[in-house]
């Protein structure tokens, strides 16, 4: 059986030395890995073997990013008066996403689970990880059309400032919005691909990507992949997320 690897990153060490002990629990963890969810209060113990109330949650419990970029991790320890805020990082797939001390960085595309480790609680908390697939559009696959005229902006950022928005329909990717500018208005096309034959009981969903923020949102406006053209120039579709 292929030994599977991991990387442990160490953000801070109170103690820095590792004991045998340690060491075992870590291998026990990795083990168990791929069953945890989020679970900030599993331990109670401290080092000393003191019981503590302090708790520990990372600040994102599913993560969806795209090849290349990266994702700084944070916890939330409660209360924030905690002393010893160490944390060791583990991750299960390394070449799926590596770690950079605490920066998440995505290799290619696939699952895999992190999990934040207080240095002195060996409290734990589990994040899911998707590396997605790069967003493109094989137009030769397809012989038919629905477009679609949209004003998209999201948190105030237009299309194209590191945000990305794309078609989809039953969670196929069929399209991805181009920004384009008429008579100083700018505006986006999204050309939905699909079949021969289009079908009313088809429905578009119009997802975005922010790489800046590294979040995978869905807008609210579904649309029916007709073969129509959806919105003009003068009445663009609205797709707006706060």
């Amino acid at each position: 059986m292929k030994k599977t690897r991991l990387f442990i990153t160490k953000l801070l060490s109170p103690r820095g030395v590792r004991t045998r002990m340690w060491q075992l629990l870590t291998c026990c963890l990795l083990a168990a890995m791929p069953l945890l969810t989020s679970c900030g209060e599993l331990f109670d113990v401290d080092e000393a073997g003191e019981t503590t109330s302090a708790t520990m949650k990372m600040d994102r419990d599913t993560v969806f990013i795209m090849p290349g970029d990266s994702l700084r991790l944070t916890v939330t320890f409660s209360p924030s008066e905690v002393k010893d805020k160490g944390v060791m990082w583990l991750i299960d797939q390394p070449e799926v996403a590596r770690l950079c001390v605490d920066t998440l960085v995505a290799q290619q595309p696939g699952t895999a689970y992190v999990t934040a480790m207080s240095s002195a609680t060996m409290r734990l908390d589990t994040c899911v990880v998707t590396v997605m697939t790069p967003w493109t559009v094989d137009r030769n696959k397809y012989f038919f059309d629905t477009v679609v005229y949209a004003d998209i902006s999201v948190a105030g950022r237009q299309l194209g400032d590191d945000i990305a928005v794309a078609a989809f329909v039953d969670d196929e990717l069929r399209g991805i919005a181009e920004l384009k500018e008429a008579k100083g208005k700018r505006y986006a096309v999204i050309r939905v691909y699909g079949p021969v034959s289009a079908s009313d009981e088809d429905i578009i969903t119009f997802k975005c990507y922010d790489r800046r923020e590294v979040r995978l949102r869905t807008f609210d406006v579904q649309l029916p992949f007709d073969g129509e053209t959806h919105g003009t120039l003068s009445k663009l579709i609205t797709l707006h997320l706060d």
